[in-house]
């Protein structure tokens, strides 16, 4: 940028003012040539002079189409960087350190001196780009004096701008006196540029070092910091069990989110001292846990250092802070809205908070107490054994709801119903019919069952030789009655001619029921069974006889009814004199 250090300072920081952008020249714009910043110099020089450096612009050495590309890729980038980590990484560089790694390097190397955060902001899409002093805290570039003071042992001077007249050149003109002993170095006063720098890394590093902690407050000897890289970390159960909630104290914890068993079991974890970790998918309700944690703490009158890895993790607690009403009890130290303005009317908010006041909060408190009595009871009854069964209401609905699953579909109508001498049982008197049951079912499947044997049908309860003897002659007698039986159905089977051959008891069942059709075969006296119209008129002889089964069917039926002289009376005349009372009542009508 064709710009003055100092000039640029004192129109961002010192009067709080924005500052446009301006394109090179477009007569300086040649095809294949990039501009260079000298060449950009000499030409504003010749024509505006210095003039050119006491407006709010910034002169940039980009042609207008790269200049407005570059700003909105800087500008998305910013934002990016914003929402997902909280934080400004964007600054503009005023004064630079031309500086060489050693007495024999000739690589010449460029490190900013005072970096000033800003933004990036337009009016609407289409607008130009405007540069604006975020009013964070100024500082140094503070990766350059750690490492001039670890290789060089040179101090780069203490940047403060809450010095009164604070002046920029008087603090160039101090960095040049502690690199005075390097006679390559300088100070470019008038460098400038816009571009990313962030040290978050670096600082952290800082504050870990040992040497920035009083002894016994060392990261190293913090209890936490011991049990993460040591040994690990105990089971912290039984602070829980140590300390239960009294329902009957309605202010025992303060939850200002609906809260599960499990959130709730976590609250108090916390309130309790131990270390926990809260996991689970999304949706699973952590960020209101932590709210919850929070607003507990808050309750205790604690301090919380609440921190994430990113922003919007901080947003969504954030925001349930301050639809509870409490998020004016959150300082926000380390984002993009840390500045000095903001941190001290955050302060000011909370200190000119009033207590609260919630209407009707004794009768809520009673309420919540009957309710919290109601299902702690309901909890003790359903997890409380049912009578002498040993067995709770929770475990028994869990196994009846197992059983209508495996039951679906079969038929339970005959399934034994349970008895009231059953439904009392005791645990033990249960245990030992469940192993009768089970030596029965172990029984059935290596023996199969009864249904399925020989002799399942026997009102024999006992068998002896002379039972024996008995059985085995009638067994001996009913083969030879069998054996007659099949030799006789035979014979008649082949005389009947019929197809099938008798070797079985169901081979000779099946005969007879064909001869049985044979011997109720209907009279055929009068019939000619030899023409061929019984085969060519079939289907109107079949169609007739089930006309005649018909009517013989109505006959029946009207027989019931009606006289026998009825069915030999002629109505001819009668059914003429009710056709001729029918065309009269026709007439009539037209």
């Amino acid at each position: 940028m064709d710009e003055r250090s100092s000039q640029v300072f004192e129109t961002l920081v010192n009067k709080h003012k924005p500052m446009k952008f301006l394109p090179a020249p477009n007569e300086l714009e040649e095809d294949d040539t990039s501009l260079t910043l000298s060449d950009l110099t000499t030409h504003l020089e010749n024509n505006s002079g210095g003039k050119r450096h006491q407006d709010n612009a910034l002169q940039t050495q980009l042609f207008t189409r790269a200049l407005d590309t570059r700003l909105l890729k800087i500008h998305s980038e910013a934002l990016t960087f914003v929402q997902e980590q909280g934080m400004d990484i964007l600054y503009i560089a005023t004064g630079f350190l031309k500086w060489y790694e050693d007495q024999n390097s000739d690589k010449a190397r460029y490190a900013p001196l005072v970096l000033i955060p800003v933004e990036l902001f337009r009016g609407e899409a289409g607008e130009a780009f405007k540069l604006n002093y975020t009013q964070a805290e100024l500082g140094t570039n503070l990766t350059l004096a750690s490492k001039l003071k670890m290789d060089f042992g040179i101090e780069l001077p203490i940047f403060d701008e809450d010095q009164e007249e604070f002046e920029l050149e008087h603090y160039f003109a101090e960095v040049e006196k502690a690199i005075s002993r390097e006679s390559r170095w300088e100070v470019t006063r008038d460098k400038i540029a816009l571009s990313f720098f962030s040290f978050g890394k670096f600082q952290m590093y800082q504050d870990l070092s040992e040497e920035a902690w009083p002894e016994g407050k060392k990261p190293s000897q913090n209890t936490i910091i011991e049990k993460l890289f040591g040994g690990g970390f105990e089971s912290d159960s039984k602070l829980l069990s140590e300390t239960p909630m009294d329902v009957n104290k309605a202010e025992a914890i303060q939850l200002v989110l609906d809260s599960d068993s499990s959130q709730t079991e976590a609250v108090l974890a916390a309130k309790s001292g131990a270390n926990l970790v809260i996991q689970g998918p999304p949706g699973t309700g952590k960020s209101q846990t932590i709210t919850n944690i929070i607003s507990q703490a808050l309750a205790d009158d604690k301090k919380i250092l609440f921190v994430a890895e990113k922003m919007a993790a901080l947003d969504v607690v954030k925001r349930r802070l301050d639809n509870c009403n409490i998020g004016d009890a959150v300082l926000e130290l380390h984002s993009h809205k840390a500045n000095k303005k903001s941190v001290l009317s955050s302060l000011e908010d909370t200190l000119l908070q009033a207590s609260p006041v919630t209407p009707q909060r004794s009768e809520d408190i009673e309420q919540l107490v009957a309710l919290r009595a109601r299902l702690d009871a309901y909890t003790k009854a359903v997890n409380t054994p049912v009578s002498e069964t040993g067995v709770t209401y929770q475990v028994a609905l869990g196994h009846a709801m197992k059983s209508e699953e495996k039951l679906e579909g079969l038929d339970t109508g005959n399934l034994p119903k349970v008895t009231e001498p059953v439904a009392n049982w005791t645990h033990s008197q249960y245990t030992k019919s469940l192993g009768h049951v089970q030596e029965l079912v172990d029984y059935l499947e290596e023996h199969g069952a009864p249904i399925h044997n020989l002799y399942h049908s026997t009102k024999l309860t006992e068998f002896s030789p002379a039972k024996h003897s008995q059985a085995t002659s009638l067994a001996k007698g009913l083969i030879d009655s069998q054996q007659g039986l099949l030799e006789a159905v035979a014979e008649l089977n082949q005389q009947a001619e019929l197809a099938n051959e008798v070797k079985c008891y169901e081979s000779a069942l099946t005969a007879l029921n064909s001869l049985e059709h044979i011997a109720n075969k209907p009279e055929l006296m009068g019939i000619d069974v030899s023409k061929d119209l019984w085969l060519e008129r079939g289907e109107q002889i079949l169609e007739q006889a089930r006309l005649g089964v018909k009517l013989q069917g109505s006959k029946s039926e009207l027989e019931q009814e009606f006289a026998p002289q009825a069915f030999e009376h002629d109505w001819t005349s009668t059914r003429r004199v009710r056709h001729y009372g029918q065309e009269m009542v026709a007439l009539s009508l037209w």
